[in-house]
């Protein structure tokens, strides 16, 4: 943490924006490190027992998923509701209504 100028982005998101939440991200490795603005100071959380982290700004929890999108298998940032179901994307939305209309024409 740089307190002196040039601040440093650590620095400006806690003491300057104090910004409630502050994560990073590790793609290549697939760690996330979370932190909670506490006191007006970042403190680091530590996951759930699904190495998730609860937002409680969001009501979501935020995590790891490694999978494939558009052709990549990788580690991705991924969110989850209170009750641990995956919030699907847009384009994951899209094919699970298609598979849905295809079994309700199977049943007709």
């Amino acid at each position: 943490v740089n307190p002196h100028y040039p601040y440093g982005k650590w620095y400006f998101y806690e003491q300057i924006l104090q910004v409630p939440v502050y994560g990073i991200f590790h793609p290549k490795t697939g760690e996330l490190d979370v932190y909670c603005l506490v006191a007006g100071k970042y403190e680091q959380q530590l996951p759930d027992e699904n190495n998730r982290y609860w937002i409680k700004e969001l009501n979501l929890f935020i995590g790891i998923w490694q999978g494939s999108k558009a052709e990549f298998t990788t580690n991705w940032l991924r969110w989850w509701d209170k009750s641990g179901n995956l919030l699907l994307w847009g384009s994951e939305l899209v094919e699970q209504e298609k598979q849905r209309a295809e079994q309700e024409k199977q049943r007709a």
